[in-house]
């Protein structure tokens, strides 16, 4: 799995609420790690937005440090957001 500058922007898009119509390839261990961290990542955006509490925020930033760590462990990459 490589993310170049294209799948980084339609990462991006995604996160702020865009739906790009972008393939995504790797074995199932990192298209799940993906996956993961994608979710996580437009959580603390949405959480960010939303004027969430700090424990609901604090919450949100656990869970996608944890799958931060698990995306690269599984790619070799960190993640870029």
């Amino acid at each position: 799995m490589h993310l170049d500058k294209k799948t980084k922007s339609a990462i991006a898009a995604y996160i702020v609420g865009f739906y790009p119509d972008v393939k995504i390839s790797g074995s199932q261990p990192e298209i799940d790690a993906f996956s993961r961290v994608l979710e996580s990542s437009r959580e603390v955006y949405l959480a960010l937005q939303g004027g969430a509490t700090i424990e609901l925020l604090s919450e949100v930033l656990s869970n996608k440090s944890v799958d931060s760590k698990q995306f690269e462990k599984v790619t070799g990459q960190q993640w870029p957001f």
